[in-house]
């Protein structure tokens, strides 16, 4: 079935002077953004309604997870469910939790089969390097989930040499212990990594006497390399790998709780080309999440939940044309997933998606254009089409206004077609 969203307008004011020292006051914001059209672009020329968390902003906040930062921002609710690893909820501007795209690392964290990701709440702040969080429908750039915004993570360090060692501890013996290094391995190859290690014993979340504390535990692991092979090529690689288990209330009369373990991991291989005004990237992703929940006893109490995906991005920018961005690209998905245990599987398992979308930015200063296209051609619910469109004018070097219109949808997942009550049609 078919769900298509049309977001309205909206008009925004940008004003980085009020957030910058006397002495910088008549200087225009240089804070660049990729998240909001996929390329380098400062933060001020980007339409869409984007904030960005640099580190620095994350250290002084003294946040514990990216739940901690994405709270902090206009526009975005976090409702906590439970635990760090409970499935906590996110909205913004008021669309649904489930209609926000997640990135990591610029791979996508929502999974096939409609399960709810926790994995924003277990990484750690010391792993973010950045986040961009854009307010409003994206579809016509990401395709399906970027309804109510976008949530891109980073967790590369941008340059330089850093060896971190972190350790936190707190009641309900909460502790964390992590460690984060990057630099360079040769004259053209950086690498980086970390590993965090946290959990907590909980405490009874019931109003009734019991045993059991309700608490979690989570590893994190993350790393990759990325070479410069000559002028002009470029290639990377990057690895994720996250298991964590939590413990909720049962709906049996028992003193057992609920368990749900998951064990996440994608890798992500990444080739680019550049030149002056023309940059192109490969990139080829593979994901797997794999989720047991029910009775804290055995396998046999519990459901399987498995979703799988595969994706080649082929991305382009060209800038040849005087204060001109042009953007065109095809982005390709396998998914598949399986329900198991002591639920029945879906009555299917795979579909493909294959997409093509172009975009355009226009500063003819102090207006500014863009304009995006997408087409998604999916093999299970055929296809839709979604569009964007915003207009900028600076009034003043620090003030902007701007209007933005698109539309969005959000892909059934494998439970809203195949579950119980499922309807593909």
């Amino acid at each position: 079935m078919k769900k298509t969203v049309l977001a309205t307008a909206l008009v925004s004011l940008y004003a980085p002077s009020l957030f910058a020292q006397e002495a910088d006051s008549t200087k225009v914001d240089e804070t660049i953004v990729v998240t909001a059209n996929r390329f380098e672009q400062t933060q001020s020329s980007a339409l869409a309604s984007v904030s960005v968390v640099e580190r620095e902003q994350i250290e002084q906040i003294q946040a514990d997870s990216a739940y901690d930062v994405l709270r902090t921002l206009p526009g975005v609710q976090v409702v906590p469910q439970g635990t760090k690893a409970s499935s906590n909820s996110i909205f913004i501007r008021g669309s649904n939790s489930n209609q926000t795209l997640v990135l990591l690392d610029g791979v996508r964290l929502n999974t096939a089969a409609g399960a709810t990701t926790n994995t924003l709440g277990l990484i750690p702040a010391f792993a973010i390097e950045r986040i961009e969080v854009i307010r409003g429908p994206r579809a016509a750039v990401y395709g399906s989930d970027a309804i109510g915004g976008v949530i891109s993570i980073t967790t590369k360090p941008q340059s330089g040499s850093v060896h971190e060692l972190t350790l936190n501890g707190g009641s309900n013996k909460y502790h964390q212990e992590g460690w984060r290094s990057s630099g360079d391995i040769s004259d053209t190859t950086t690498g980086h990594f970390l590993l965090s290690n946290e959990g907590s014993e909980g405490y009874n979340i019931t109003s009734q006497p019991t045993s059991n504390n309700f608490g979690y535990k989570s590893q994190f692991f993350n790393g990759g390399v990325n070479t410069q092979i000559n002028n002009n090529w470029s290639a990377g690689f990057n690895g994720m790998y996250q298991t964590y288990e939590n413990q909720y209330v049962s709906n049996m009369p028992t003193d057992t709780p609920n368990k749900q373990e998951t064990d996440a991991y994608n890798i992500t291989g990444t080739v680019a080309y550049s030149v002056e005004k023309f940059e192109s990237s490969l990139q080829a992703n593979f994901s797997q999440e794999k989720q047991f929940d029910g009775l804290d006893q055995t396998n046999a109490d519990q459901t399987i939940i498995e979703s799988k995906r595969s994706s080649v991005l082929w991305l382009n920018h060209y800038k040849g044309i005087e204060n001109t961005d042009l953007l065109a690209g095809i982005d390709y998905s396998y998914e598949e997933a399986h329900n198991g245990g002591t639920a029945s599987d879906f009555s299917e398992n795979t579909r493909n998606n294959t997409a093509g979308f172009v975009g355009a930015h226009v500063n003819l200063n102090p207006v500014s254009l863009e304009a995006n296209l997408r087409h998604d051609e999916n093999s299970v619910y055929g296809g839709n089409t979604t569009w964007g469109a915003g207009i900028g004018w600076f009034v003043t070097k620090e003030i902007q206004l701007t209007a933005n219109y698109g539309t969005a949808f959000k892909a059934p997942s494998f439970f809203d077609l195949y579950g119980f009550g499922g309807n593909k049609d």
